[in-house]
């Protein structure tokens, strides 16, 4: 279940912050790199440089851009790289425990019920956003967070699955 919602809050996040600017695009095969002597060097340099302490990266180059993903802390993050070496953006997966100090407070008082059980961080330009999600007893409650201000929440009923069935939680 905390899967699904850490791909749900992904997938929103992939939504909102980066908009398809195209219509038509030619779709090549997503390539795997094995080694770092397949990146550019300036890939490679900005990489080294921006995450120092970056364990097990992986490479992966689907378009003109390189994605990596690497634990750095004990945190996932995933980052694109343009082929000059650019940083594009970079997302940290975590729970609670990743969240800054000065959010802490308006977090706690906005999740009272609430176990924060996902909390994304995605950096693009000068953006820092953050999304949160925490479970309830019947439902789940996701905000994002930008500049120190929070959006309205937004909540979705917990449902469970019987046998191949969805009921809401409330019929149960």
């Amino acid at each position: 279940m905390k899967k699904l919602i850490l791909m749900m809050a992904l997938s929103i996040v992939l939504c909102i912050v980066f908009v398809d600017r195209s219509s038509a695009q030619i779709k090549l095969p997503e390539v795997t790199i094995t080694s770092p002597d397949q990146l550019p060097a300036k890939v490679a340099e900005a990489f080294k440089s921006t995450f120092k302490d970056a364990e097990a990266p992986r490479w992966y180059h689907p378009n003109a851009n390189y994605v990596v993903t690497f634990l750095q802390n004990d945190i996932k993050q995933h980052a694109l790289f343009s082929k000059r070496g650019t940083l594009i953006y970079h997302v940290s997966y975590g729970t609670e425990n990743i969240l800054p100090q000065e959010l802490k407070p308006m977090i706690e008082e906005r999740f009272k019920g609430y176990q924060i059980i996902a909390a994304i961080q995605v950096r693009q330009s000068k953006r820092d956003i953050w999304f949160v999600t925490g479970e309830g007893k019947s439902d789940f409650l996701n905000v994002s967070i930008e500049d120190g201000i929070m959006s309205e929440p937004t909540r979705v009923k917990r449902y469970a699955m019987v046998d191949n069935a969805v009921l809401s939680k409330d019929r149960n």
